[in-house]
């Protein structure tokens, strides 16, 4: 089994934890946001893999700062910073009531609203998981195991994968929102 499996291996069988729990984690890695509770499926296109236990959302690293400061600092606040929370506002746009909460940025990035950021957070903080593997060089093994899981949130290093097009898409028209307003 080449070390990437093994990673990959650890990332998946490890317990899924409340976010909180990153926290105390100062070391840099590879994570998983999961979401055991299927608190997505109503909103997941019909070319979506199913929301379970079985395939996680989104996959990323910390290299550059601790694991703690990603998840909790990143995507536990800034929608602009965060390609799993731009990811889920467009998908939870309606159900949170996020569609006049679009702040337009630059490169393509979007954020929200104060309001929207809490509504957010609040949703990922009651229903989805993450599990992580501490490692020193995460970079060298995130494109194989993002390439071998397909999380349908991820867009780097899924380009090419079933679910990356309409993902984009969807990003793309919630920010086209924010755009609008301005």
């Amino acid at each position: 089994m080449d070390a990437w499996e093994d990673i990959r291996a650890a990332l998946v069988v490890s317990p899924p934890q409340p976010p909180m729990a990153l926290g105390s984690e100062p070391s840099t890695g590879i994570y998983a946001w999961w979401d055991l509770g299927a608190a997505l499926a109503k909103q997941y296109p019909a070319m979506f893999p199913p929301v379970d236990t079985s395939r996680p959302l989104y996959i990323g690293i910390a290299e550059r700062q601790p694991l703690a400061a990603r998840g909790l600092k990143m995507h536990l606040k800034r929608t602009r910073m965060s390609g799993l929370r731009r990811s889920l506002a467009a998908l939870l746009r309606d159900e949170l009531g996020l569609s006049s909460q679009v702040v337009a940025a630059r490169g393509g990035m979007f954020g929200l609203t104060s309001a929207g950021e809490a509504a957010l957070t609040g949703w990922m903080l009651e229903h989805l998981r993450v599990t992580w593997v501490a490692h020193p060089e995460p970079s060298s093994v995130e494109r194989a195991i993002v390439a071998a899981e397909l999380p349908p949130l991820n867009y780097d290093h899924a380009t090419h994968g079933p679910y990356a097009a309409r993902m984009r898409a969807l990003r793309s028209d919630f920010r086209s929102m924010g755009i609008a307003q301005t």
